[in-house]
């Protein structure tokens, strides 16, 4: 089974700058540069046939690590099911279109 597993985040007080890690129909109309309230969560290296489609970086992590561009949001199959995860989901990140 592939999956990813987060190891840490990057403190509650940070936020997650976002960019586009490529084409998806998914991202359709959104703006993928944002500044989100969510903290992001380190998740690398995804698994399996995980394909990014959105990468985030910390802004003012508390933990002082600069773990690099983590994945935000990703897809893959599941025996012909399409799967959409992502990290985000801060109550605030639901107020940005």
């Amino acid at each position: 089974m592939a999956r990813a597993r987060w190891t840490r985040h990057h403190g509650h007080l940070s936020t997650t700058r976002t960019e586009k890690a490529g084409d998806h129909v998914i991202l359709s109309g959104v703006n993928p540069a944002m500044t989100l309230p969510s903290w992001l969560y380190t998740v690398n290296p995804l698994q399996g046939d995980c394909q990014p489609i959105l990468t985030g970086h910390a802004i003012n992590p508390q933990n002082g690590r600069d773990d690099g561009p983590q994945p935000l949001a990703w897809t893959r199959t599941n025996d012909r099911r399409r799967v959409f995860f992502t990290t985000a989901g801060h109550p605030e990140d639901f107020r940005n279109d």
